[in-house]
């Protein structure tokens, strides 16, 4: 796909994708099952603190859907981008 005069090459690797999908699912059980008890304890952890977001009720955290939907749409998605010219 060539846009405003740049070459881009997108691929999608399905493989990565159910990876990735399969920890995502992994990662919101256990953000759900901490969340039931103390969500103080989570901010400890990347890949749960990555996923949650303040509900700006005092210091309590929830599980932020739009971060969650946005790493599905792009997971395991590569784009290259080149301004070098096609040869036929």
């Amino acid at each position: 796909m060539t846009v405003a005069g740049l070459r881009h090459i997108i691929s999608r690797n399905e493989a990565g994708a159910q990876k990735e999908k399969a920890d995502r699912q992994a990662i919101i059980a256990g953000l759900q099952a901490q969340l039931a008890k103390d969500d103080k304890a989570l901010l400890g952890n990347s890949a749960f603190r990555r996923c949650l977001r303040r509900t700006g009720k005092g210091k309590t955290f929830e599980i932020d859907v739009g971060t969650l939907a946005e790493e599905a749409l792009f997971g395991s998605v590569t784009i290259l981008c080149s301004n070098a010219g096609c040869r036929r």
